[in-house]
């Protein structure tokens, strides 16, 4: 059911569903996010002139307290505050390193429902990547090439754009109103639902009424070329092209109007009312990203594998999310097994040398456990190809059907909420009535050393690690 959001009367946001409370920060960035208050709707009104970028932004939030607050804070990157509102009222504010705090003129007691409104502006500057070590320059947020910015923020960097609350487990509904100079095209998560012509610039409306990580949040600002299509089911399929995406690219990109109807019948309805697909021409972008309901890609990555890796991510990482980083491998696992699935969707034993050439890879390289225990670990094999292999050892005791019930009952149980690896466990066991799994799954997900492969020989294996490429993304791996 959708839910009416109106800035301009409390009474009608009091309304709004509640989502469940979370506290701040996750051990692997303990500087970002923000204890006391759980966001509910970000109503962000942005207008962007590309070059130089510079934003100028009132951003509306809907937050429920956690806790008694006399004041609070949000995470804000590089941008300056001129204005903040609390309920209406003026409050006081500062500004110290990433962090905006807000002192409203009265306390808020635990439970309840306010609302912020903050006006900003500047040139917004993207952050170090923490995961990634200090030398390699490697940046998230808002980025620009040329003439065009976008944002790509995994694991954090909604802040270089917005004031928020960057923690993964703070899942809230946006509103985003972007004003760009025309010919540019803005586009951002969610479904379009208008476009106005004000003179020499247009403003574009999204609204995304399924509840988002911050992380996913992003806004695309270039001169695209838009392509439409339409699954049979009446999913809106759009590709954000750049002036020299060729056509084979762009049919690479609106594949996945036929990859969704096939992916329902895996793992259950789409979870969203859109997709998207938006070419990148930064040749410093060496990765896609799963951006909810509006994938990013470098412009010359459309191989149908990469493809239906992001989109297999809208089922598995975005609609249900983890709670805490250390266990992506529920998402990057997943979207790897549906990698594979696809291009070999009507060839059970290529298939199948797919997945033994990756489980060869994982056991020559000793790969560790899919949970990580830092953050420099997360877009490593232990993620991704560990992390399949879970999935396919799975498939090799249980069968596929029964694997495929586990994960549609995975995808569906745990739509628009957050998981953790044992909630996994449980869902196989309860879905296979079978406890002794639970051992199994444990093992595969949790020991040092690789198991073996059951109803698999070491000729098999051998076999297929010979003759068999590994797909694009197990080969270089990113996000």
């Amino acid at each position: 059911m959708r839910l009416p959001y109106a800035v301009s009367s409390l009474a009608m946001l009091a309304c709004v569903v509640s989502l469940p409370a979370q506290a701040a920060s996750d051990p692997f960035f303990p500087t970002f996010g923000n204890a006391g208050i759980d966001v509910q709707h970000y109503d962000l009104a942005l207008t962007v002139d590309p070059v130089p970028t510079h934003i100028v932004g009132k951003a509306t939030l809907l937050v429920k307290a956690t806790t008694n607050l006399t004041s609070f804070s949000l995470d804000l990157h590089a941008l300056k505050v001129n204005s903040v509102t609390v309920n209406l009222k003026t409050a006081s504010f500062s500004q110290s390193g990433d962090k905006l705090t807000i002192t409203p003129t009265a306390s808020i007691k635990s439970g309840s429902a306010f609302l912020v409104a903050i006006g900003y502006a500047g040139n917004p500057d993207a952050i170090a990547d923490p995961t990634a070590a200090a030398e390699s320059g490697l940046v998230l947020g808002w980025l620009t090439h040329g003439k065009a910015a976008y944002v790509v923020s995994e694991p954090v960097g909604a802040s270089t754009f917005f004031p928020v609350n960057d923690d993964l487990k703070d899942k809230a509904t946006y509103t985003f109103r972007v004003t760009v100079p025309e010919p540019y095209v803005a586009a951002t998560n969610g479904r379009l639902l208008a476009t106005k012509d004000l003179g020499a610039k247009r403003r574009y409306t999204f609204e995304m009424l399924q509840p988002m990580a911050s992380w996913l949040a992003t806004v695309q600002v270039n001169q695209f070329k838009v392509v439409e299509a339409k699954t049979k089911g009446g999913v809106k399929v759009r590709t954000y092209a750049t002036a020299d995406t060729t056509s084979e690219a762009v049919a690479g990109f609106q594949a996945a109007k036929d990859m969704i109807p096939f992916l329902e019948t895996r793992f259950g309805p789409y979870p969203f009312e859109t997709y998207a697909a938006v070419a990148i021409a930064d040749p410093t972008l060496e990765y896609a990203l799963e951006t909810q309901t509006i994938s990013v890609f470098p412009k010359d990555w459309y191989s149908s594998d990469v493809v239906a890796h992001e989109l297999a991510h809208q089922w598995f990482g975005d609609s249900v999310s983890v709670k805490q980083w250390k266990d992506l491998w529920l998402a990057e696992g997943f979207a790897t097994y549906v990698e594979v699935l696809w291009p070999n969707r009507a060839n059970r034993a290529a298939f199948d040398k797919t997945m033994l050439a990756i489980y060869n890879s994982v056991k020559t390289n000793a790969v560790g456990p899919a949970v990580v225990d830092k953050p420099e670990d997360l877009f490593s094999d232990r993620t991704y190809n560990r992390g399949v292999m879970v999935l396919y050892a799975l498939e090799k005791k249980i069968g596929q059907p029964m694997l495929y019930k586990v994960m549609r009952t995975w995808a569906s149980n745990n739509r628009y909420r957050k998981v953790t690896t044992a909630d996994f466990v449980n869902t196989v066991v309860s879905v296979t009535k079978d406890r002794s799994l639970r051992a199994f799954v444990n093992h595969w997900i949790y020991d040092a050393t690789v198991p073996a492969l059951p109803n698999v020989s070491a000729s098999a294996v051998a076999e297929a690690a010979a003759s068999t490429s590994l797909p694009t993304l197990v080969e270089s791996r990113r996000r």
